[in-house]
């Protein structure tokens, strides 16, 4: 009996609670939208920057660069530790005047003196992959070389591979 009579209070306790008529809504306070404007800067050189190149090892093929795609040896891009990704240069070996365009796609290199890395389809245009290292410039370009634009796989369908020469 004590139940029943617990139960009934709580019910009729509830009732008064739910309401046959919808409540008017509250008038909301204006909201304030802050938008944000950003600018992008970009990395420029004016002046070639001259240094000691490298060039990646077959240790590194298929592994990811930092900005996410994947080494390509027979692809010409290069690791720079500041240019923003995407960034084509001309590497210019400065004993024997041969160059090649690279795009940037990767950070370093991390050795002391070395300014940029090479892939082996690069190093290989200029020279670089019997001797392992040498003196360059770097010559930051305005737009990608015509004959340097990638397909829409991001891959190149201009350049073959060096290594079969």
């Amino acid at each position: 009996m004590k139940t029943i009579f617990t139960l009934i209070i709580l019910v009729a306790s509830a009732l008064p609670a739910v309401s046959s008529q919808p409540r008017p809504a509250k008038a909301s306070a204006p909201v304030q939208v802050v938008t944000r404007t950003t600018t992008t800067t970009t990395t420029t050189v004016s002046t070639p920057q001259t240094g000691i190149a490298s060039w990646y090892g077959s240790g590194f093929i298929g592994g990811k660069t930092a900005n996410g795609e994947y080494y390509r040896s027979t692809d010409r891009t290069a690791a720079h530790k500041s240019l923003p990704f995407g960034t084509w240069v001309r590497v210019t070996e400065r004993a024997g005047g041969r160059s090649t365009v690279v795009r940037i796609n990767n950070r370093g290199p991390y050795t002391k003196g070395r300014v940029i890395d090479l892939s082996v389809a690069a190093a290989a245009e200029i020279g670089l992959t019997k001797r392992g290292l040498a003196p360059v410039s770097i010559e930051v370009l305005p737009d990608a070389p015509a004959e340097r634009k990638t397909t829409s796989l991001g891959r190149s369908s201009f350049w073959e591979n060096p290594l079969f020469r």
